[in-house]
């Protein structure tokens, strides 16, 4: 009996096997599904490099830096070149700021972090190759220090006389032992003070007749050259001498000494109000007594006077006896001109303005009030006729202007009219020829030329 039920446990747990197993794959299709069915559910695929075959594997960029946030070194298992990992890199962390690209006229731009730089064509230079180099730059570290010329290929620098050009090409170094417009050292910040220490400035003049008056000033271009304003040789009153630069020293003016007066100029005019003395002796140069710096009519005009920049214009305080500060200008554009300078004739492109807040006597004496006056006194602007005004680029004074109209004794905040050397360079450099030539002292009056 024991082997019958046996027997018969075995049949049945067979049976029960055998229709599990049918039943098993019958119900396969509703277990699991289509691998297009299955991804439906789940839209992330499945990654690749699963436990620690993860560390050994090439890293996947989308996985890594677009699914997720990635760090350097992540994006640099997947490159595995630095180069490659920094291009990426530098546009992944903020953008490419390459584009559309900025850099203009040809300029390829490579990208970085927070910024980018621009490779220029040969031609061209700047952050986004927006400087033409065959134009000259006024600013910048490409700027020459003196004058600039442009051309087709490139814009070329040279220097003024006395300089040379330095090996870079841009700046100027002196070329002889007392060169033009150079300034002393000085611990001055102020810009006027660093011109003109002490208010002393050593290029400039002042005529004085016999009685020690002054009449008018003027400027040294030369060892044996001044030029200053016609007018002050019709003033009726005869010019005995002459005091130097920032010395106490004082030149006698001979009645034989040689003049030149512009031809165009008439009496009581201010059109070609220049005139050239020269000297017979030549001034012992130094730093008490140097000469001023002549520029080119473009570097004059367009850089120099550009509205705005500041010039230099030295006058004595009358009313205590004793000089001040010079007082700093600012160059006026025409229209400005036109509306504010006081003057009864016409003005002409051969003139200019210049104004200042703080007026034309030098900052302390603009503090007093007209109440703190001595009986008899009055307050003079003591800029005279002839005073020269100076523009200084990067360390060289440059001659601009000579005072036209000086200010009335209680006008010292108003406007100055020049007259625009640039406009008379020729006729200045012909005269200073002359005066190197040994010549029959007399008062020459210029025969008739297009000087100007």
């Amino acid at each position: 009996m024991w082997i019958v039920m046996g027997s018969w446990r075995r049949w049945w747990f067979l049976s029960l096997s055998l229709l599990s197993s049918v039943l098993l794959v019958c119900s396969y299709g509703r277990v699991f599904r289509p691998p297009a069915h299955a991804s439906m559910v789940f839209l992330r695929s499945k990654r690749a490099n699963a436990f620690f075959l993860e560390e050994m594997l090439q890293g996947n960029l989308e996985r890594e830096c677009y699914e997720e946030t990635c760090n350097y070194e992540e994006a640099r298992e997947y490159f595995e070149d630095t180069l490659k990992t920094d291009t990426f890199w530098n546009v992944y962390v903020d953008g490419d700021q390459c584009k559309p690209n900025p850099c203009l006229h040809g300029g390829s731009c490579k990208d970085s972090i927070g910024g980018y730089t621009c490779s220029c064509t040969e031609l061209y230079h700047g952050k986004n190759c927006e400087i033409d180099i065959s134009q000259c730059p006024t600013k910048g570290p490409f700027s020459c220090d003196h004058f600039c010329s442009p051309n087709f290929v490139a814009y070329q620098c040279s220097c003024t006389t006395g300089y040379k050009i330095h090996s870079d090409k841009r700046s100027c170094i002196p070329a002889v032992k007392h060169p033009c417009g150079r300034l002393q050292p000085t611990n001055q910040i102020n810009t006027a003070y660093h011109v003109c220490p002490h208010n002393r400035c050593p290029w400039q003049v002042v005529f004085v007749d016999e009685a020690g008056a002054e009449l008018c000033s003027g400027v040294i271009l030369g060892p044996q050259a001044v030029l200053t304003s016609a007018s002050c040789l019709y003033m009726g009153k005869k010019v005995h001498s002459m005091q130097t630069g920032a010395s106490n020293n004082s030149v006698r003016i001979p009645l034989s000494t040689q003049l030149y007066i512009h031809n165009r100029h008439e009496r009581g005019s201010l059109e070609d109000d220049l005139a050239v003395v020269r000297l017979n002796e030549p001034l012992p140069f130094g730093p008490s007594v140097s000469h001023l710096c002549l520029p080119t009519k473009d570097f004059s005009e367009n850089v120099l006077m550009s509205p705005g920049r500041e010039g230099v214009a030295r006058g004595q305080d009358k009313l205590r006896g004793e000089s001040h500060g010079p007082p700093v200008l600012s160059y006026l554009k025409a229209e400005g001109c036109r509306n504010q300078v006081n003057v009864s004739q016409p003005l002409t492109n051969k003139m200019f303005c210049m104004g200042s807040q703080e007026g034309f006597c030098g900052t302390e004496l603009t503090r007093f009030n007209e109440t703190d006056l001595k009986p008899g006194l009055t307050r003079n602007c003591s800029l005279l006729s002839g005073t020269p005004v100076v523009t200084v680029e990067r360390g060289t004074a440059f001659l601009t202007g000579l005072l036209l109209s000086p200010p009335t004794s209680h006008g010292c905040r108003q406007t100055l009219l020049f007259t625009k050397l640039s406009r008379y360079l020729q006729w200045i450099q012909q005269r200073l020829e002359m005066t190197e030539m040994r010549m029959t002292p007399q008062m020459t009056h210029d025969p008739p030329g297009p000087y100007v």
